[in-house]
């Protein structure tokens, strides 16, 4: 997996979608994939979850989700 993931506004989603589709075509049968986010916030208060975009993004690749 040495591709460049994006940068800048779009990152989460497109980042997401991007090791989504690689891990997708990486992945055993069987195998797993952990993907650990943390929520931030801008400088005016908007917080920003990447946990939808990431969950999403493995959904539209066809990756399982369990949440525990």
């Amino acid at each position: 997996m040495s591709q460049r993931l994006p940068t800048g506004r779009a990152a989460p989603a497109g980042a997401a979608a991007q090791l989504a589709a690689l891990a997708a075509d990486d992945l055993a049968e069987g195998g797993v994939l952990v993907a650990l986010t943390r929520c931030t916030h801008t400088s005016d208060g908007t917080l920003i979850d990447p946990t939808g975009p990431v969950v999403t993004a493995g959904q539209n690749a066809d990756l399982l989700y369990f949440d525990t």
